[in-house]
């Protein structure tokens, strides 16, 4: 139903830009609107008629931002199974956990020592 009036509004707007009055004779058969009584006269007016009929079609067929799908592809990931790919993460995660480790074992001696003193302690 939205779509058989969002034509009827163009075929009217046609209409008025060329400055023909379209008439029908039944609403069933035509696909233009009976526009008769509608249709200004003046350039001026005709110019004002078209830019609401514009602006109100133009309204109809603004989808917001928020149901496109480019919004919902902005907030997730996408994955990927290459080989190559998991393989630059796995080695990313190894860099991590090797640095954790190195700085622990430069620590190494100064840990075993405050283990140490804490258990003389407790003893």
């Amino acid at each position: 139903m939205a779509v058989k009036a969002l034509v009827i509004g163009l075929f009217s707007l046609s209409c008025l830009l060329a400055g023909v009055s379209r008439t029908c004779g039944s609403t069933d058969d035509c696909l233009c609107s009976c526009l008769k009584d509608v249709i200004p006269t003046t350039e001026e007016e005709r110019k004002q008629y078209v830019e609401e009929e514009t602006k109100k079609i133009t309204k109809e067929l603004v989808v917001p931002k928020k149901n496109l799908s480019s919004t919902a592809r902005k907030k997730e990931s996408a994955t990927d199974d290459r080989p190559s790919a998991q393989n630059v993460g796995y080695m990313g995660v190894t860099m991590l956990c090797m640095s954790g480790v190195i700085i622990l074992a430069m620590d190494a001696n100064y840990i075993m020592k405050i283990f140490q003193f804490f258990k003389k302690k407790s003893a």
